[in-house]
């Protein structure tokens, strides 16, 4: 899918970043909801580039050591503690999900390759900075990734459990992708299908977690409302973006994969649009297992070949020479465009990494473009204005026969198979395959 799931991946160091640029994988780690916040992935640009071909240019990671030998005492230890923090969260969330009401979420998250997978270090030089031989139910951190999560660790603060429960229940439900360790060589050439496949798996686990939340805050979600926890869980995802970017003292950003760019967008959008929700709203009329398109055409690009693949990278640092920039958005089968000031207004915040003005940048996108959050426009409709008519919701269905409230079933619909219905009951998430070991073509 051409979304605007972005998956990117850090350096372990110059010499590990070399390393990499030889592999013909996916260019960084694999398969990952927390790496794909590291590295840069390779990415085929969908035009033919005016300006030449440069070099790669190198972002500096001189605070991550190349190897494990060049960490500290201190640092091993942080280390330790990260890992110690990843095998805590990992028993307690296979705990969760064995509960008999839960089999299904179970399931779709990996079952039991998931659920007794050992958690681990590895000595193995994976330019991914994880292994998850999830057939041999082992996933194996490298102590140098170990030490960047360690990093966002302290910028998380207290949304740093969450992070680690959508990360792993991400790397979970790859397996029923058929995205794993086994599958994932050279796939970072299929860059649109790769957004495609990141982009569901980061669907459910942030519907995974929402399910966490229901089960262990019952009260505080009653009294939030469900969608309104759920931007707290997506601001999680974009906290987890930018931490890494911040490790790498990228901010302000000065350039971006547009890849990674269009990551960022629909994370922003989506927080958005969950923070501009009245308490109330169903979460079946928030729509967020629909498949969404974002991108910002105008911004200055250069083009760079890596491991023999072109990708396009965003020049945010020279906005101001923006050619007709917009932000393009298709969803839910209708396109979006907006002014150029309300793209320049989002991406000038994007760049200083202020979420608070992103989102305001996107509440002045809704304002224009009232069905994409279209209980706003129910709010200010007037009686008798047919021309504000909203979006009208459809029609919640019943409950599915042995699936728990927010649990994301399997489930085929035909023509319309690639777009989600959230219930408020009962979460549907339509995965386009018919069981956990094989893949349906999109």
């Amino acid at each position: 899918m051409a979304s605007s799931q972005v998956d990117e991946r850090g350096a372990a160091g110059a010499e590990r970043v070399t390393q990499r640029e030889k592999a013909p994988g996916r260019d960084g780690i694999c398969s990952s909801f927390a790496s794909s916040f590291l590295r840069p992935q390779m990415s085929t640009p969908t035009h033919q580039p005016e300006k030449p071909v440069h070099p790669p240019q190198r972002t500096e990671a001189a605070r991550l050591p190349a190897s494990a030998d060049a960490f500290s005492q201190d640092q091993h230890l942080r280390i330790d503690s990260t890992l110690a923090d990843i095998q805590r969260m990992h028993r307690q969330l296979s705990d969760f999900l064995r509960r008999p009401a839960l089999k299904q979420l179970a399931a779709l998250a990996g079952g039991d390759y998931f659920l007794h997978a050992e958690i681990s270090t590895t000595s193995e030089d994976s330019a991914d900075g994880f292994v998850f031989d999830y057939i041999g139910k082992r996933l194996s951190f490298t102590r140098p990734f170990l030490w960047a999560l360690s990093q966002a660790k302290q910028r998380l603060g207290a949304t740093w459990e969450e992070f680690l429960r959508l990360f792993l229940l991400h790397e979970g439900y790859h397996i029923g992708q058929r995205l794993t360790g086994y599958s994932y060589r050279g796939i970072g050439r299929a860059g649109f299908v790769l957004e495609g496949i990141d982009y569901d798996a980061d669907t459910f686990s942030i519907q995974g977690c929402l399910q966490w939340r229901r089960d262990k805050e019952q009260g505080y979600v009653r009294d939030k409302g469900e969608v309104g926890v759920l931007a707290e869980i997506v601001r999680t995802v974009l906290g987890g973006i930018s931490a890494f970017d911040e490790f790498e003292g990228r901010f302000p950003l000065r350039e971006l994969p547009e890849r990674r760019l269009r990551r960022y967008l629909i994370w922003h959008m989506q927080h958005a649009r969950a923070a501009s929700a009245p308490k109330g709203l169903p979460l079946r009329e928030f729509g967020l297992g629909r498949r969404v398109i974002v991108e910002a055409p105008g911004i200055p690009l250069r083009v760079e070949e890596r491991s023999g693949t072109l990708r396009s990278v965003a020049l945010l640092s020279e906005l101001s020479r923006a050619s007709e920039l917009e932000i393009a958005i298709y969803t839910n089968s209708r396109l979006f465009r907006s002014t150029p000031g309300q793209a320049l207004e989002v991406l000038e915040a994007l760049r200083e990494n202020d979420l608070d003005r992103v989102k305001k940048g996107f509440f002045a996108l809704f304002f224009s473009m009232g069905a994409l959050a279209p209980w706003l426009e129910q709010s200010t409709k007037r009686p008798g204005n047919a021309s504000a008519a909203a979006v009208q919701s459809p029609a919640p269905k019943a409950p599915t026969a042995g699936v728990p409230a927010g649990v994301i079933s399997n489930t085929i619909t035909g023509d319309n198979a690639n777009v989600s219905s959230i219930g408020h009951q009962t979460v549907h998430m339509v995965v386009r395959r018919p069981n956990l070991t094989g893949t349906e073509a999109e």
